[in-house]
């Protein structure tokens, strides 16, 4: 098995723009714990697409304008 057949999450960019985001569950007897953490990640995975593609709608519901973002300095202590 290759380290790419490996991995669970890929992702690519690719030259037009657009992102490919490959997920191969694991196929391994995993302990309690690591089936949370396994469960998380998914989960964080899942809201990550979510968010891009609630973004990709208020774009399009913008007739595919841009709004411009400033940027906003976080004061950390």
């Amino acid at each position: 098995m290759t380290a790419e057949q490996e991995r669970m999450f890929t992702a690519e960019r690719r030259a037009d723009g657009s992102v490919v985001i490959t997920f191969r569950p694991p196929r391994v007897e995993l302990s309690g714990e690591a089936v949370s953490h396994v469960l998380a990640s998914q989960k964080e995975l899942l809201l990550a697409a979510r968010s891009l593609l609630d973004s990709a709608i208020e774009w399009t519901e913008r007739g595919g304008r841009s709004t411009r973002r400033s940027r906003v300095d976080i004061r950390v202590e």
